[in-house]
């Protein structure tokens, strides 16, 4: 099903950027479905240039799917080539993270 979805980017009135399999869903209320979502993260690389990451959106959701409504994004856009290689490569995949994968965290 999400696999036919073209892969988009994301820009959220809070600021992020998600980018992933996603579509249009005015059914219920105006807004995206979002397959894998990734976020992309600003960094730099190893030269010190600035460069982009990409880590898993929600990493803890029992489904892979989230839905974002219509009036917290700013924006939609299609990705370049390299940014869906990379999505591809590090995303795009069904499976849950395994325990080894997960970093607990407390609250305090």
């Amino acid at each position: 099903m999400s696999r036919t979805w073209p892969v988009i980017g994301i820009k959220l009135i809070t600021g992020e950027d998600i980018v992933g399999h996603a579509r249009y869903n005015s059914s219920v209320a105006p807004s995206w479905e979002i397959a894998n979502p990734g976020l992309l993260v600003g960094m730099t690389n190893s030269a010190g240039a600035p460069s982009v990451g990409m880590t898993d959106y929600i990493p803890f959701t029992a489904k892979k799917i989230i839905r974002i409504a219509e009036k917290n994004i700013l924006f939609t856009y299609e990705p370049d080539n390299e940014m869906i290689t990379g999505y591809n490569a590090k995303l795009e995949t069904d499976e849950l993270p395994t325990n080894e994968n997960i970093v607990p965290f407390t609250r305090k």
